[in-house]
């Protein structure tokens, strides 16, 4: 039988599935804009100035929402949410402004959340029948719809990451634009949200590329990271223009003031014990510490088994080596990272894209070996 070559009716599939998928939530899109009213529940929220009018809690995706929606009509943007770089709340705010619904955007993400890991899972897997099980799996995800279906940061985040890492493996690293094409990605991961992905990203893209051709890449890491920066400026033109470099400064202590100030005595491996437990331990639930989330999934265990099985995968073959450390690279130091720190279950959505690709890649390993140990006669 001869194998499949033509990837578009793969991607229609998952186009097809994706719409099923949307049709079964679609309330979620049928929300209309209300800025009026959200002004009125940030007045009122947990991020007035005194304390007394503190009457509403504001969640994230309303917040999100309402500050990308006043930065483009208001060219203020150190005053709403300034924990956050502006990319993502600015493409919320054009979504409210040009169809009055600003998660009509997320939909366009989650396609090319898709579509980006069907494609990197084609290129590392080596078939397209398997590249299929990645998206489809993340396409079951709760955690997904959930993004999908909300203003939050982390599905454009992953989006940009997810882009990064397949120009970085698949496009040739001796060419300018490739070069431009990482600088602008990463500077989009790093624009998005709160720069620590990015700058995870941006290690191991380092390490990555010392491994492969030691200090030979240098000078193009620097200028990758230059057009990274210029990106992360260009979002804070606004910024930059009214208050200087000054008002960037002080805006920028103050962010990371208050990612600083997050439950420093937060327990680590919270992550873990959400992926293989379901507990997760909170801090503002003191008669009830550990909670459950309703995101989880049985097969979680089995992704946070994965990535601890996952360097033998990268020890095994050396082609293999080459084209998929920097996935393992990112997803061991991202994975490091959330377990030492503060703690919510959507900090693991970037991790889902590439685990569901890591865990059928180990399947097919183990499978392989299997068949390879009785095929020969060993017993």
């Amino acid at each position: 039988m001869n194998k499949p070559t033509t990837t578009w009716p793969f991607l229609l599939l998952l186009l097809i599935a994706y719409g099923i998928r949307l049709f079964l939530s679609q309330s979620a899109f049928t929300q209309t804009f209300n800025v009026q009213q959200l002004a009125e529940l940030y007045q009122h929220s947990q991020f007035a100035q005194n304390p007394k009018d503190r009457w509403y809690m504001i969640q994230d995706w309303d917040l999100y929402a309402y500050a990308g929606y006043e930065y483009l009509t208001s060219g203020a943007i150190n005053t709403i949410n300034i924990e956050h770089p502006p990319l993502g709340k600015y493409l919320f705010g054009v979504s409210a402004l040009l169809t009055s619904n600003p998660v009509l955007i997320q939909i366009l993400f989650g396609l090319l959340c898709l579509w980006l890991t069907f494609w990197l899972s084609r290129f590392l897997l080596k078939s397209l029948y398997l590249a299929l099980l990645p998206p489809l799996l993340l396409l079951s995800e709760p955690l997904f719809i959930e993004q999908v279906a909300h203003t939050l940061l982390d599905l454009p985040q992953t989006v940009a990451l997810l882009a990064f890492i397949l120009v970085a493996i698949t496009q040739d690293m001796t060419k300018r634009k490739t070069h431009i094409s990482l600088g602008v990605l990463l500077g989009a991961v790093m624009t998005i949200k709160f720069p620590a992905a990015a700058i995870i990203l941006g290690i191991a893209f380092g390490v990555y590329r010392f491994l492969i051709d030691t200090f030979a890449s240098l000078k193009t890491m620097f200028f990758i990271g230059c057009v990274a920066v210029l990106c992360y400026l260009l979002m804070y033109a606004p910024l930059l223009y009214q208050h200087g470099l000054s008002g960037f400064v002080t805006q920028h202590i103050a962010a990371v003031k208050m990612h600083a100030s997050h439950v420093p005595e937060y327990p680590p491996l919270a992550p873990l014990k959400v992926m293989v437990l379901n507990q997760w331990p909170v801090w503002w639930d003191t008669q009830n510490p550990v909670h459950t989330v309703p995101e989880w999934q049985y097969f979680w265990p089995l992704l946070a088994l994965g990535v601890f099985l996952s360097p033998l995968i990268v020890v095994r073959k050396r082609p293999i080596y080459q084209q998929s450390l920097l996935l393992f690279l990112f997803t061991w130091f991202y994975f490091g990272f959330i377990n030492s720190r503060l703690f919510f279950p959507h900090y693991l959505f970037p991790l889902l894209p590439l685990l569901f690709l890591v865990i059928i890649w180990e399947i097919r390993e183990v499978a392989g070996f299997v068949k390879g140990y009785f095929g020969s006669g060993n017993k």
